[in-house]
């Protein structure tokens, strides 16, 4: 399996602003791709009560990592991570996805996630956006290092051109609203 970026660890403050600003809670199921140690995942288990976060790395290493982690800090029940390239996820289970990916590579997994994530599901980047899609939500959080890091949240059924291109009303925030009401 190919590394499509190199590891850069996303702060765990940065990732916290950005769950916050994802609206992530104990309904959801997270998944990561890309996960590298797991921090984002352990996060969301720990400091939000997702139902579930989901990995996936290519890095053996940072696999192990990521499951010694969640044992560490006690989710390891609602941490799962797989050894395997982001692309043969299968996102249908998720209704919050994390990426921290470069922009070519957000590119390139668009179709895949305008295919098999529901209406109503976040997609939640840092620094590099989706192109093509339009952002809920955009937040900007100095991290530890004093960078400014760039937080853009996408909700299915509303950021995707699926829906804004073939004429279905952009702002209908009912699937969103429906699934937090389940919750």
């Amino acid at each position: 399996m190919a590394r499509l970026a190199p590891w850069v660890p996303s702060p765990p403050s940065v990732v916290r602003v950005a769950l916050e600003a994802a609206w992530a809670n104990k309904c959801d199921v997270l998944y990561d791709l890309g996960c590298g140690d797991g921090r984002v995942l352990v996060i969301a288990a720990r400091d939000f009560g997702v139902r579930k976060a989901v990995g996936f790395e290519v890095d053996g290493l940072l696999v192990e990592a990521a499951r010694i982690y969640a044992r560490e800090y006690g989710v390891e029940d609602r941490v799962v991570v797989f050894e395997r390239d982001l692309f043969e996820a299968d996102l249908r289970e998720a209704t919050l996805v994390y990426l921290y990916l470069f922009q070519s590579i957000n590119e390139k997994l668009k179709p895949k996630l305008e295919k098999e994530l529901r209406p109503g599901a976040r997609v939640v980047t840092l620094d590099f956006p989706v192109p093509g899609w339009v952002p809920v939500r955009v937040v900007r959080k100095v991290d530890e290092a004093g960078r400014i890091r760039t937080i853009r949240v996408y909700v299915v059924g509303i950021s995707d051109t699926r829906y804004t291109v073939r004429g279905t009303k952009s702002d209908d925030w009912s699937a969103v609203r429906a699934w937090m009401e389940d919750c």
